[in-house]
């Protein structure tokens, strides 16, 4: 008799056991249906393709016609030595140069070799100390003559801080025109993906822009609008103005874009970044701030 007793109660107590974690677990939000079957087997087949997709030759580095590059400049003497002795470093890590997020790539410029060669190379006062310190010097000088044109018929006479104030608008556009080309491709990156941020090394002037010790003579809040406002100009020349400088940012982005194929075509996928970090170093900065990931930076790349 005792024995039922004790059975009935472990029996009551696992009942109740198996009531509390029922009772615990995650209830179904009424809003949102229940997943079928044919849910979960349409976001395995999405899944599949694309996986596959990222193996398409648009998700691929190509061997690029040749009006779809620029060749780039024969390397000079300090090219070449910077090169071994990068090559050099690479051969400690395994893999290539592009691979997860350039992971490869950011120790090769953070690396003393490169700092070195940035310093000797590129002078600047005062001297960097860091790639942040060194991406946001070479933006300076500005390239005014470039620019000048952008400002006929809006601005007679643009000034240093006219053009500090565009250049600032142009990186910001060619940023988000990186951002927006590479992430509206299918093999940019799988569905339910985080975005691989980058976090070495992060170019401060891509974020704020180059900094302004002065206030812009034009204007007081900031704004573009304003500014072409305040210089007894309305609507249709600001909407002139922005159609005019974005424009330049699509075929700067272009240049952008064929300068890199091209390097891939001459040197490989490896020597080629690795080339371009030493003779474009602005344009590395750039990539490496904004592509969230090498499938990204192909997408974009082969965007044409």
């Amino acid at each position: 008799m005792r024995f039922f007793q004790i059975t009935r109660i472990i029996v009551v107590l696992l009942m109740s056991f198996f009531s509390f974690l029922s009772c615990s677990e995650k209830t179904q939000d009424p809003l949102i249906p229940e997943k079928t079957e044919t849910d979960f087997r349409r976001e395995a087949e999405l899944l599949k393709l694309t996986r596959l997709h990222r193996y398409a030759p648009e998700c691929m580095v190509q061997t690029y016609s040749q009006s779809d590059i620029i060749p780039p400049t024969a390397p000079e003497p300090i090219h070449t030595e910077k090169m071994v002795e990068l090559l050099a470093l690479q051969q400690r890590h395994e893999g290539n140069v592009l691979e997860d997020n350039f992971r490869i790539l950011r120790h090769l410029i953070n690396s003393e070799i490169y700092k070195a060669y940035l310093r000797e190379t590129f002078t600047r006062e005062p001297q960097f100390q860091t790639l942040d310190e060194f991406w946001r010097m070479t933006m300076m000088p500005i390239p005014t003559e470039a620019y000048r044109p952008l400002f006929d018929g809006f601005l007679e006479n643009p000034e240093v801080e006219d053009f500090t104030y565009l250049h600032q608008i142009i990186l910001e556009g060619k940023g988000a025109l990186t951002l927006y080309k590479g992430l509206s491709a299918f093999c940019a990156r799988e569905p339910g993906d985080p975005p691989n941020m980058p976090k070495i090394p992060q170019p401060q002037h891509l974020i704020d822009g180059p900094f302004i010790d002065t206030p812009l003579r034009q204007f007081t809040e900031g704004t573009l609008e304003k500014w072409i406002f305040d210089n007894g100009q309305g609507e249709n020349a600001y909407n002139a103005f922005e159609a005019r400088y974005k424009e330049f940012i699509e075929e700067t982005s272009e240049r952008d874009k064929k300068k890199i194929r091209g390097f891939f075509n001459t040197y490989g996928v490896d020597e080629g970044l690795i080339l371009l970090a030493l003779q474009e170093p602005d344009l590395t900065g750039l990539i490496l701030w904004y592509a969230f990931d090498e499938a990204m930076f192909i997408a974009w790349l082969n965007d044409f």
